[in-house]
């Protein structure tokens, strides 16, 4: 339990060192910005391939509840993108709109692949064709596994068995709210971690994935319920900035989600390489580095203006 407490803490300290330096903010806000230019096309890319599969439907409740922190003017955003996906006809793009199209969903796979390769100190990057295999399979796929995920949940829902154990009194009364919670913290889990997995040009084991997955859902449910109550407590937003308080919100919640995600990261990078922890608590500030550089330009002139012996390289370290 002592080794399980310190690690932990160890990892609580890294990652909060990280977080101090500033990059992850850097890197979320630019993922901001990729995702306003790729939210569009991703979703006409998703409600295609859902629509083929009829189930294109589910798309609208999904996003809502992503934007649920938002208020009731995130059933309204949602609806809108919806819509406006919806009234997109990919079939009417042609070959240079649609190629287009998958840039654009590609580009913002990439960022965050960038993103994950920095944390985790990639030396490597996908090549082009390995790129586009992969990003490929994860826009078609991904979405039509999703769904085929929360259908079968809702399947095993309805059968006769768990029907009969939900309906055995108190032990139905536990299990219905218990499993409305988990189930949505799992799969969040499982896509968080897959993710994890997935993205970085590196060996990712499933378990560090999973610490971070964890991580990242649990920081995603206390985001949501911070943000929330951040919108309810703030109606001025609407008085000064009328109708673009939403536009505003909306950006705003972009960049906590992508915060969100990527600590989750930097959280299973620091659990798969805990030496990781000993560099971070050296490596300090650029303000540090500054002092340093410095200091080291100091003590080399020192020696020259006394006309001693130029100093070496291991010495300066010293």
């Amino acid at each position: 339990p002592r080794r399980i407490l310190v690690r932990g803490a160890r990892l609580l300290v890294a990652a909060a060192a990280e977080f101090r330096e500033g990059e992850l903010s850097l890197r979320a806000l630019g993922l901001v910005y990729t995702t306003l230019l790729s939210l569009v096309p991703l979703l006409a890319v998703t409600f295609s391939v859902l629509k083929a599969f009829g189930a294109h439907y589910r798309l609208e409740p999904l996003l809502a509840q992503a934007l649920e922190p938002l208020g009731p003017k995130g059933a309204e955003l949602s609806r809108q993108i919806v819509e406006f996906v919806g009234n997109l006809k990919v079939g009417v793009l042609g070959t240079v709109g649609l190629a287009g199209l998958f840039y654009t969903v590609m580009s913002l796979l990439g960022k965050v692949e960038e993103a994950f390769n920095h944390i985790w100190r990639a030396r490597t990057v996908r090549t082009l064709a390995r790129k586009f295999a992969d990003y490929l399979s994860l826009v078609l796929v991904g979405p039509v596994l999703v769904f085929a995920a929360l259908g079968l949940i809702a399947s095993a829902q309805n059968h006769w068995l768990v029907q009969r154990v939900l309906e055995t009194g108190p032990l139905g009364a536990v299990l219905v709210p218990l499993a409305s919670r988990v189930m949505p913290f799992v799969l969040l889990c499982v896509a968080f971690a897959f993710l994890y997995r997935f993205l970085p040009q590196a060996e990712v084991r499933a378990t560090s994935a999973l610490v971070g997955g964890a991580t990242a859902a649990i920081l995603w449910q206390l985001a949501g319920a911070w943000f929330a109550l951040f919108v309810a407590s703030s109606p001025r937003y609407s008085a000064i900035y009328s109708g673009f308080a939403v536009a505003i919100l909306f950006l705003i919640w972009l960049y906590v989600s992508w915060l969100v995600v990527l600590v989750g990261a930097q959280v299973a990078y620091l659990h798969q390489h805990p030496s990781a922890y000993l560099a971070i608590r050296r490596r300090r500030s650029h303000r540090f580095r500054e002092e340093l550089v410095l200091a080291a330009l100091a003590e080399i002139t020192r020696r020259w203006v006394g006309g001693q012996r130029p100093v070496g390289t291991a010495e300066l370290a010293d």
